[in-house]
């Protein structure tokens, strides 16, 4: 004897003589379905590409509009976070490029910041400034009409209000009385209102009282009366009792 099993078949049972390659019963083949066919460089198919890669690397380009930028930049570090967790996936070089080209993109944006910003607010302040120049100016105007008024009507005194200085009001025979805009009239000029209040109680008027408070960004609020000194105060009303100019 040779000393080697029979050959049982694992699909039907029949012991078939040991130098069978085949079932003779079912025709089963059990060394030929092991024989598996030579791997060859390229016969293994690539993993699919990482979508965030994709997307950081679309974004990436639109650099220069930094909201794409910051995604770009949150896609790349997902995407890279993904391809270490599965090897299969490929877009690790589309990552990179999208997290270098959006970090160039952040870059360019806080430099273009960093250059504007100063002008930006240079030109806040020259705006505050004029408009402020303009207030402390209207009410020097006011000033001078109320004593030119209150001389040439000397049984009168100062105006009730600033109408009384612009408008139909220095029509005529009263057109010298015309040394105040209608705008400035009618109360707000250059981003300030201007509250004006005379003590028409006593005939001829003596007293009055101006305020000019800022209608925007602008902090410094104005007053002054008929002794004409401007008094200022920053961030809240102005009053006789302020700091002169």
């Amino acid at each position: 004897m040779s000393g080697r099993m029979p050959f049982f078949c694992p699909q039907c049972g029949t012991s078939n003589p040991d130098q069978s390659i085949r079932c003779q019963a079912c025709g089963y083949a059990p060394h030929s379905a092991q024989v598996l066919p030579p791997v060859t460089p390229g016969s293994i198919p690539p993993g699919k590409i990482n979508r965030y890669s994709i997307a950081s690397f679309i974004l990436g380009i639109f650099f220069c509009f930094c909201p794409a930028a910051l995604l770009a930049v949150t896609y790349g570090h997902c995407a890279r976070k993904q391809l270490r967790k599965d090897p299969s996936q490929r877009g690790a070089g589309l990552a990179i490029t999208g997290l270098i080209l959006g970090y160039v993109g952040i870059a360019v944006t806080l430099l273009a910041i960093v250059i504007a910003l100063p002008d930006a607010l240079a030109h806040r302040g020259a705006r505050i400034n004029a408009h402020e120049s303009s207030a402390v100016g209207s009410l020097r105007t006011i000033n001078t009409a109320e004593a030119i008024y209150s001389t040439e009507h000397s049984k009168i005194g100062f105006t009730s209000s600033l109408q009384e200085l612009a408008g139909k009001s220095c029509a005529g025979q009263y057109a010298t009385n015309c040394v105040v805009d209608g705008e400035l009239a009618d109360g707000t000029k250059s981003e300030y209102r201007f509250t004006y209040a005379a003590k028409t109680a006593v005939t001829p008027v003596r007293h009055y009282t101006l305020h000019a408070d800022p209608l925007g960004n602008t902090r410094r609020h104005f007053f002054t009366d008929e002794t004409g000194i401007i008094r200022v105060e920053t961030d809240h009303p102005a009053s006789a009792s302020s700091p002169p100019l």
